[in-house]
C-alpha cells in the first residue's frame, strides 16, 4: 500500500499553507497514555512545617504568526526572565502533535492512527483495496489480544482470513514508519520551528493544547482541509482556541503575557469590539515581560545566541536575575502605553536609550577601571610612605654584618613583603568594586550581553 505524491502523509503533513491545517492539530492522549507519577505522601509534622510557596514569574507567549521563524525573538528572553514559559501558538500545537505522533513506536497504536486518517479522508479510502466493513474489522482487530483472535480464527476456520487482515495492518503501520520521519524533518523546517523544539524537549517550555475536539475529528478535518476538501462547516478549532486562551491571560491578574505582533493586533480588534477588557494589574505585567524581552533583543549578538547556550546561560543568572526583575517592575509602573499598543515600542525606546544604555556602559567603565593592574598601582600610589619604610628596612637588613645562608633567605623574603601586600590590598579593591557593579539592577543584563559575545 503507498501513497502518490501530493496525497502521501509526508505530503500533507508538511506542505506549507497559508493557514493551520496543513498539519495535525491536535495530541493523542488515548494513543500515548501518560503514566501518573506516584507522590510520597507527608505526614502531618513535615506539612506544619512547610513554607508558602515562593511567587513565581510564569510567562505565557502568545504567537499568532502562521509560522514559528520568530518564535525565539521572544522565546529565549521569557526562558532569562521566567520561572516558567509557556506558548500558546497554533502553529507550535500542531509541531508538537506531529511529533507526538512520530514518537509512537508500537505498530498497533501507528495502524490506529493511520486508520483513522484513512476513514475519515476518503482520498486516502479511494487508494486502498479495502472495503468499509473491512476497515470495520481491522479497526476492531486493534482492540483485541492478536493471539487471542488467531486463536479463535483456528477453531472456526477463519485463520487465512485473519492473517489477511493483519498483514494490511502491518502495511498500514509501514506507511506510517517510512513516511513519518521526513514528515517531521519536513514540517520543523517548513515552519521554522528547531529552535522552539530544543527548549521544549529540554523541558523548558511548555506547549498549551488549544482544543479539547477529540483527535480522530480533528486529524480527519486538517487532512481534508490539506487536500482541498474543507467545507464551511469545518470550524478551525485550534485558531478558536487560541483567541479564547489569549483572552484568558488578558483578563488573568495572575498573567504575564508576552505577545507577537499579530497577537497584539488581535487584541487590540477585540478591545475594539468591547470583547475584552484586559485587568489592569495583566497589563502592568506583560508591560515588565515585554520591556524586559525588547531590552535583550537589543544587546549585540544576543539575538543569534543558540537556544542550547541560553537554557546554560539561565541556571547561572539567578542572583542578577532578582535585582533585575524589580528594577524592570518598578519601570512597568512608568510606562504611559500597553504592551500591545503600538505607542509602547517607542516607550521602550526612550527607557533604553535613558537609562537602560547608560547604566551598561557605566557597568563597563567601572569594570575596566578596577582592573587588577590599575588597582595595584592605586594602592601604591595611595600608600608610597609604608612602601618605601618596608623596603627601606630590607635595606638595612641587608646591610647588617652579619650574614649567613638562613639570614640571606629571610631577607629574599623580607624584599617580597610589599609586593605580596599591595597585590593583596589590590585583590581586595577589585573584589570590593565588582561586588559593588554586580549589586547595580542593569548587571544582569550586562552578562548576558557578555555571555552571547563569547558564544
Amino acid at each position: 500500500m503507498s501513497f502518490p505524491e501530493g496525497h502521501s502523509i509526508s505530503y500533507w503533513l508538511s506542505e506549507p499553507k497559508h493557514n493551520y491545517r496543513h498539519v495535525i492539530p491536535t495530541s493523542y492522549p488515548l494513543l500515548v497514555p501518560r503514566k501518573k507519577r506516584r507522590r510520597r505522601k507527608l505526614g502531618a509534622s513535615a506539612r506544619s512545617f512547610a513554607g508558602p510557596k515562593t511567587p513565581s514569574v510564569h510567562v505565557k507567549v502568545a504567537l499568532a504568526e502562521g509560522g514559528l521563524h520568530g518564535a525565539a525573538a521572544l522565546v529565549k528572553p521569557a526562558l532569562l526572565y521566567a520561572d516558567r514559559v509557556t506558548v500558546f501558538s497554533p502553529a507550535a500545537s500542531m509541531v508538537k502533535s506531529a511529533q507526538d505522533l512520530a514518537s509512537l513506536t508500537d505498530a498497533r497504536e501507528q495502524a490506529a492512527v493511520a486508520l483513522q486518517l484513512i476513514e475519515g479522508v476518503p482520498e486516502f479510502l479511494s487508494q486502498l483495496d479495502v472495503d468499509p466493513d473491512t476497515l470495520s474489522q481491522l479497526r476492531t482487530m486493534l482492540t483485541l489480544d492478536p493471539q487471542l483472535v488467531r486463536g479463535i480464527a483456528r477453531i472456526v476456520g477463519g485463520a487465512r482470513e485473519v492473517d489477511e487482515l493483519y498483514k494490511q495492518l502491518g502495511e498500514v503501520s509501514q506507511v506510517w514508519q517510512d513516511q513519518m520521519p521526513e514528515a517531521i524533518e519536513r514540517i520543523t523546517e517548513s515552519t521554522g520551528a528547531g529552535e522552539l523544539l530544543v527548549a521544549v524537549e529540554a523541558g523548558a517550555v511548555e506547549v498549551a493544547d488549544l482544543t479539547s475536539t477529540p483527535s480522530s475529528a480533528v486529524v480527519a478535518r486538517a487532512v481534508r482541509s490539506a487536500v482541498g476538501q474543507s467545507t464551511d462547516t469545518n470550524l478551525d478549532d485550534m485558531v478558536s482556541g487560541f483567541t479564547t486562551r489569549l483572552v484568558e491571560m488578558l483578563v488573568d491578574p495572575g498573567s504575564f503575557p508576552l505577545l507577537d505582533g499579530s497577537s497584539a493586533s488581535l487584541i487590540r480588534a477585540l478591545e475594539r469590539e468591547a470583547m475584552v477588557l484586559p485587568s489592569d494589574l495583566s497589563v502592568r505585567r506583560g508591560s515588565e515581560v515585554t520591556a524586559a524581552t525588547a531590552f535583550m533583543g537589543f544587546l549585540p549578538c544576543f539575538p543569534e545566541m543558540p537556544m542550547d547556550e541560553v537554557l546554560d546561560l539561565r541556571k547561572r543568572l539567578q542572583n542578577p536575575l532578582v535585582r533585575f526583575r524589580a528594577v524592570i517592575g518598578e519601570m512597568s509602573r512608568e510606562f504611559q502605553s500597553r504592551p500591545f499598543d503600538l505607542d509602547f515600542a517607542r516607550e521602550i525606546e526612550d527607557a533604553w536609550r535613558l537609562r537602560v544604555e547608560p547604566a551598561l556602559r557605566d557597568i563597563r567603565e567601572a569594570l575596566a577601571e578596577h582592573g587588577l593592574l590599575r588597582e595595584v598601582a592605586s594602592v601604591a600610589m595611595g600608600d608610597p610612605r609604608r612602601i618605601l619604610a618596608e623596603a627601606g628596612a630590607v635595606l638595612i637588613a641587608a646591610n647588617s654584618p652579619i650574614v649567613s645562608l638562613s639570614h640571606f633567605l629571610g631577607l629574599m623574603a623580607a624584599i617580597g613583603t610589599p609586593v605580596a601586600d599591595t597585590a593583596g590590598r589590590a585583590i581586595l579593591g577589585v573584589r570590593a568594586a565588582r561586588q559593588g557593579v554586580r549589586r547595580n539592577a542593569f548587571y544582569f543584563l550586562h552578562r548576558v550581553a557578555e555571555e552571547a559575545r563569547r558564544s
